[in-house]
């Protein structure tokens, strides 16, 4: 997976994170030769000088402070323990609108270990310096997984979607040296989190180029019944990477398998992974259009580089489809080869794929 083009990789997060009907927030030009650590570093960069222009995002924040001054709510109790009325001073609490917030210090943070990594580029440590002082004022914060889920931004703030999501994809990558002062970037296609991303860009490319159809991630009821409330929450929640639907005539089940190896390897055999097929039986005999009497459709799809291959079964009396995806193509080639799948597997040519 580490020769797929790092162009890819951008096209590939902009659909995940949904940004393409968004303006890049700066200029970036991507270079094959280039790490993907230094594609998020460039794009992390451009996001944070088009801040410079635009303003950095203020919310309110709680203080508390002690003032001659009359502000908010005062806290008598401190006051009194601390004698501040001796010197015509109370202590008050009272929100403040700053940049000092959750969002901000991610940013920062961010960026304090970009430029402190031997993995970044010394030309993109030098656009990092650039950007630098458009969050001078803003304090870093201790960077854990769950700040990523309280930096929440408005609507009218939706330039920080791609930093934050920038932002949290390097913190998955980010591997500290011994001193835990300094930080290296592994290759993000080898990271844990790539196949959620993988599986997002799916999703949201067939959501966009199939506007006639539902696109969905999909929740499926068990066909069973515990004998007991407890019994029945044991069971394991069933939900579908990707499904799309045209109206309840016609749905497609589509999984994604993001793995080293595609097919598993026995006795000098090459076979289908077996619990893919389960899976996808699952998905299958529980989807509502099947009890519905509607056309039912299941494709397996694995990210691949220099492999194509595109297999059909009739499987439990449904069209099944095993697919490749080659990730080291051309963008428009990845392009037509998704949607390819998708007309191949419902067996006809769909009027509105393009």
């Amino acid at each position: 997976m580490s020769r797929i083009p790092v162009q890819n990789l951008y096209y590939l997060l902009s659909y995940a994170w949904d940004l393409l009907s968004e303006s890049a927030p700066a200029p970036v030009a991507m270079d094959d030769t280039r790490s993907a650590p230094d594609m998020l570093a460039l794009l992390l960069a451009g996001g944070i000088e088009s801040l410079g222009k635009r303003g950095l995002y203020c919310d309110y924040q709680g203080r508390v402070e002690e003032t001659s001054r009359l502000r908010g709510r005062i806290d008598f109790v401190t006051s009194v323990r601390r004698l501040t009325h001796l010197q015509a001073r109370l202590v008050c609490q009272f929100d403040e609108l700053g940049i000092d917030n959750m969002v901000n210090g991610i940013l920062r943070t961010t960026l304090d270990r970009l430029l402190t990594s031997a993995s970044i580029a010394p030309e993109i440590k030098g656009r990092l310096r650039e950007a630098a002082p458009v969050l001078r004022d803003v304090p870093a914060v201790q960077l854990r997984r769950g700040c990523f889920q309280r930096a929440k931004v408005t609507r009218h703030h939706r330039a920080y979607r791609m930093m934050l999501s920038v932002c949290e994809m390097l913190y998955e990558l980010a591997q500290p040296d011994a001193s835990g002062r300094a930080y290296s970037f592994a290759d993000p296609w080898a990271d844990k989190g790539m196949p959620r991303v993988f599986e997002t860009f799916v999703r949201n490319f067939l959501r966009r180029h199939l506007p006639e159809a539902r696109v969905s991630a999909r929740h499926l009821a068990w066909d069973a019944r515990g004998d007991t409330e407890e019994a029945q929450a044991l069971l394991p929640i069933m939900k579908t990477d990707v499904t799309i639907e045209w109206g309840a005539e016609r749905c497609l089940v589509l999984d994604c398998k993001f793995y080293a190896n595609s097919f598993a390897e026995s006795f000098d055999q090459t076979r289908l992974k077996s619990e893919n097929l389960y899976q996808m039986a699952a998905y299958l005999h529980h989807h509502p259009a099947r009890a519905a009497g509607g056309a039912m459709h299941g494709v397996l799809l694995y990210p691949t580089v220099e492999a194509d291959f595109l297999h059909q079964y009739d499987f439990m009396g449904h069209r099944l489809t095993i697919a490749s995806v080659d990730l080291g193509q051309r963008w428009q080639i990845i392009h037509e080869r998704l949607l390819e799948v998708v007309s191949r597997s419902v067996g006809e040519k769909m009027a509105r794929l393009e």
